[in-house]
């Protein structure tokens, strides 16, 4: 009996509240930081691969229809678009087959040597600073396109950028 009055005037057994979420860890707060850093740096890098793969995409267009393309305006076009992923120490410094060394270096064997064998036919720098005939402003302007459809992040030298 009185075991039995004992018992009935214990209390109920409450469980305790479930675990808040705030204040929070402070792993968990590293961890958010951590992943906020994370897709910030990889927006930023890809909107400025964008940004240069834009450069890239306009100058191949605009030498595209380029009917009677010149020597002068492809040259321009490319070294545009060479100062956008090169510094300008490198790139400024570049003329006759310096620069066309430069604009081959990024593209597969086949196409260097496809390219190098017609280039051959002429001489250079006067096709280039001189009066040119239309078959190498053409010549030209396919080294041209062949070279801003490479990615040219990954050629060699961008690293310097």
């Amino acid at each position: 009996m009185i075991q039995q009055a004992s018992l009935s005037q214990l209390n109920d057994i409450v469980p305790p509240a479930d675990a808040s979420w705030w204040p929070p860890t402070w792993w968990s707060l590293g961890s958010v930081l951590l992943f906020i850093a994370i897709i910030a740096f990889i927006s930023y890098w890809l909107i400025q691969r964008r940004l240069k793969a834009r450069a890239r995409r306009e100058a191949y267009k605009q030498l595209k229809v380029l009917a009677p393309a010149t020597t002068e305006q492809v040259t321009l076009l490319l070294k545009q678009v060479a100062l956008a992923y090169y510094p300008q120490q490198r790139v400024s410094n570049l003329h006759g087959q310096q620069w066309l060394t430069f604009l081959l270096s990024g593209m597969s064997e086949k196409s260097q040597q496809h390219f190098n064998a017609e280039l051959q036919q002429y001489d250079i720098n006067s096709e280039l600073y001189g009066q040119a005939s239309n078959a190498f402003c053409e010549l030209y302007k396919a080294v041209g396109c062949q070279w801003l459809q490479l990615d040219l992040s990954k050629m060699p030298g961008e690293h310097n950028v």
